[in-house]
């Protein structure tokens, strides 16, 4: 079968990605999830409630579970992309970039505070108070975070790199990869410098980047229309 390196997706307004361990993930519009195999094709929907807004979208590939926060309403929730139950919580707390996975378990982050939760029941346990020293997680790959040490400086195991001011980027790390990106510009860091590797097309915009082995996956955005969208597999 031949596989492709892109999708386009139409009457949706996307603006979350996730990868889990099977799965390409997005929202679909304001009612759930629509759920991808590896190669792009169609699965199914997941319908978890009316007019949801996804602040936060968390996911791993060492499992097929998704965590989502919706802030308005001001609730957390865990759905398995397998049997597609979907568990929820009252949580008004919102989470930092940071999602640590174990077999039935994850953590979450809250400033200083770091969360346990069962994927079976999501009832949260508060862990321990963190050191973070009012350091900003920027990414996260299990034990591995991406912090914001001051205005001109980032941190990632032991390594400090310099960036400029300008703080308008997100964030993407795995292994020994790091990217940034802004709503035109995809960025690897390499050999000490940031590389640019991929750049929309004119009246589209980047609205999340996720890696994933030896492939970073985009999702761009239509600015003329917001229901129109694509996802692109970038090699490292």
């Amino acid at each position: 079968m031949l596989k492709s390196d892109n999708i386009e997706i139409e009457n949706n307004d996307v603006y979350v990605l996730g990868i889990t361990k099977n799965y390409i993930v997005v929202n679909n519009n304001y009612n759930g999830l629509v759920v991808l195999d590896r190669d792009f094709s169609y699965l199914k929907n997941i319908d978890i409630d009316e007019d949801i807004v996804i602040y936060q979208l968390f996911s791993s590939e060492m499992n097929d579970y998704v965590i989502i926060q919706d802030i308005e309403s001001e609730t957390l929730y865990s759905i398995d992309m397998i049997t597609d139950e979907i568990l929820q919580v009252n949580w008004k707390l919102i989470f930092d970039n940071y999602y640590y996975v174990q077999k039935d378990t994850f953590y979450l982050k809250s400033k200083n505070s770091q969360y346990l939760f069962d994927y079976q029941n999501l009832e949260p346990k508060l862990q321990k108070e963190t050191e973070d020293n009012n350091n900003i997680i920027l990414a996260s790959s299990q034990e591995d975070i991406l912090y914001l040490k001051n205005t001109n400086e980032i941190t990632y195991k032991d390594k400090i790199i310099e960036v400029s001011g300008d703080h308008d980027y997100g964030y993407g790390i795995e292994k020994n990869h790091i990217i940034k990106y802004s709503e035109e510009v995809l960025y690897l860091f390499s050999k000490d410098s940031w590389h640019p590797i991929f750049k929309v097309k004119e009246d589209h915009s980047i609205r999340k980047c996720v890696i994933s082995f030896e492939y970073i996956y985009v999702l761009v955005n239509n600015k003329m229309d917001i229901s129109k969208s694509e996802i692109q597999k970038v090699r490292l």
